[in-house]
């Protein structure tokens, strides 16, 4: 993973354990590794911080970008799960 992200094992690992902080840089070389639009990450965690906020977020993926995740393998549909 750290080779495919062009990162150190230890600087990922850093970031993994959050004692780092992950550049823009970084997260789209680390979404390109694991073949999962970086839009699709930012569109996660800024659908968790709406929740935690107390507003109300549709949990949907667009149909084109779920087909081609299922179709490459990149997500299990049993591993998808609604925000909020």
């Amino acid at each position: 993973m750290s080779s495919a992200a062009r990162v150190s094992l230890g600087y990922l690992s850093e970031v993994e354990r959050g004692q780092k902080e992950a550049s823009s840089e970084l997260l789209a070389s680390i979404c390109e590794a694991l073949d999962i639009p970086l839009s699709l990450v930012l569109r996660e965690v800024s659908d968790r911080i709406a929740v935690a906020e107390g507003l109300l977020v549709p949990d949907t993926i667009p149909t084109d970008v779920l087909a081609g995740m299922l179709s490459r393998g990149t997500v299990e549909r049993e591993d998808l799960t609604p925000v909020g």
